[in-house]
């Protein structure tokens, strides 16, 4: 179970790195002016946007306000922390729709304890 927990941790830091550097790019900051609104220093923004450490909720929650205030664009906690790729079937016809996150952490812990059982 602790090596299924680490590579959940590890799925989760590899989507949120990439998520977070995406996100700075497109409102045109750097990594030191972003660590300033956020009012983090940078090394440690860095270290959320390199996945060495999980990005606490309350930043994003800020992060989220700056995109809103420098693109008027709303994102929210899924667009930082969900696995991309991961979707929901579609209810008899309607459109595809993201996983949240909490959906998405199941499904990968689901799909590695089964590749474990066959590993075992």
């Amino acid at each position: 179970m602790a090596i299924l927990t680490k590579l959940l941790i590890e799925a989760i830091l590899l989507r949120m790195k990439t998520n977070l550097k995406k996100i700075r790019l497109d409102i045109g900051f750097t990594q030191h002016a972003l660590a300033e609104e956020l009012n983090v220093m940078r090394g440690s923004y860095s270290n959320y946007e390199t996945g060495k450490r999980p990005l606490p909720i309350e930043i994003a929650l800020d992060l989220i306000q700056i995109v809103k205030k420098n693109t008027g664009r709303d994102i929210t906690l899924n667009d930082i922390y969900v696995v991309k790729g991961h979707q929901e079937k579609p209810k008899r016809g309607g459109p595809k729709k993201k996983l949240s996150a909490e959906k998405a952490l199941r499904e990968m812990a689901k799909i590695l304890s089964e590749h474990q059982k066959v590993i075992d």
